[in-house]
């Protein structure tokens, strides 16, 4: 079975995009290749977003902002 390959992209790439990518990761496992980027990225993940996943469990800590 091919891949499926997934790109998430917004402004700052520090919240909603990372953890879109994350979800697409926890609910696809190994059938899905997630990515996220900004167009503008702000260089960090938003602490909450990081808060958030870790309540269910992801740790979003390891993840960077990038374009």
């Amino acid at each position: 079975m091919r891949k499926i390959k997934l790109l998430f992209v917004c402004i700052e790439n520090s919240n909603r995009s990372q953890m879109s990518q994350a979800f697409a990761k926890i609910l696809g496992g190994e059938n899905v290749e997630a990515y996220s980027s900004g167009s503008k990225p702000s260089g960090i993940v938003n602490p909450k977003a990081i808060a958030a996943m870790k309540e269910l469990g992801y740790d979003l800590s390891i993840h960077d902002s990038k374009a």
